[in-house]
């Protein structure tokens, strides 16, 4: 069996603010009224492909399912804002963007990438015993080339007791099942482009001259190239119990978690990169 899903959502807004130059704070803090326009814009995209075959006849003492897959998810952001101060006339209000003292400019642009190659294989004897493993391969724009793949493999076993001879004549049992798992996860919800500097322009405070002529400098960001995956290997042991028919049913789980390479912003020694914080692994949380 093949499927296929695509999904395209596009989220566009716009806001508009307007402040009359006649309210006291205006007059007070000699602003002189102000308009801002913000037009934020995000498209995105999602595909996913999978393939599931299922043996049409028993494998041995069970059956054998198997998956695979490729998903790709794209996003792209892009947004204007528009701030003028210092107002020419209040005439207009919303309707009319009108000449001001100061103006500002900000374009912002992002996308980002994420695909993924996975597996799955189930194999299950009369519900009885059933063990399934998978593994994906992962790919994030976010980190930088050296690291934006991660593989994260699973494994678990489960073991139905009550359909064991020695547990069917209970009275009022209707379901024992013995059950585990290992697992490792992979997470890159951080910020774009934190792998790479970005550069900045300076403001009127950071300028220099040179003869006639005043520069406006601009200066990198602080980043770790080396950022990386985090990853979260867990651990689980339950049991799951069903009396007088399922009316009274319930688990007892017990687990280990241990998160390595936890993604954080973190400051930083002072003159050690140009910036006092910056985003990298920090170390591991159990």
């Amino acid at each position: 069996r093949a499927n296929a899903t695509l999904g395209f959502d596009v989220i566009n807004a716009r806001r508009l603010n307007f402040t009359p130059s006649v309210l006291h704070r205006e007059i007070v803090s000699g602003r002189g009224g102000q308009q801002t326009r913000y037009d934020p814009k995000q498209v995105n995209l999602v595909l996913e492909t999978y393939l599931n075959y299922t043996t049409p006849k028993p494998l041995g003492p069970g059956t054998l399912d198997l998956t695979g897959g490729y998903s790709f998810t794209r996003t792209h952001t892009d947004s204007v804002y528009y701030e003028g101060n210092g107002l020419s006339t209040d005439a207009f209000g919303n309707d009319s963007l009108v000449p001001a003292a100061t103006r500002s400019h900000i374009l912002f642009e992002q996308r980002s990438k994420l695909i993924s190659f996975y597996g799955r294989a189930n194999y299950n004897i009369d519900d009885r015993y059933i063990i399934a493993a998978s593994i994906r391969r992962d790919g994030s724009s976010r980190f930088g080339q050296a690291n934006d793949f991660g593989t994260f493999p699973s494994l678990s076993v489960a073991w139905r007791l009550s359909q064991e001879p020695f547990l069917r004549g209970v009275k009022g049992l209707s379901d024992l099942k013995l059950r585990g798992s290992w697992a490792r996860t992979g997470n890159q919800s951080f910020g774009n482009y934190l792998a790479y500097s970005s550069y900045q322009l300076g403001d009127n405070q950071t300028q220099y001259q040179f003869g006639d002529t005043v520069f406006t400098t601009s200066r990198p960001s602080a980043v770790d190239p080396n950022i990386k995956w985090e990853q979260t290997r867990a651990f689980n042991v339950g049991l799951d119990f069903g009396f007088a028919n399922q009316r009274i049913t319930g688990s007892i789980d017990w687990y280990d978690k241990l998160t390595s390479d936890l993604l954080f912003n973190v400051p930083i020694a002072a003159f050690s990169n140009l910036s006092n914080f910056v985003t990298t692994n920090i170390g591991s949380m159990r």
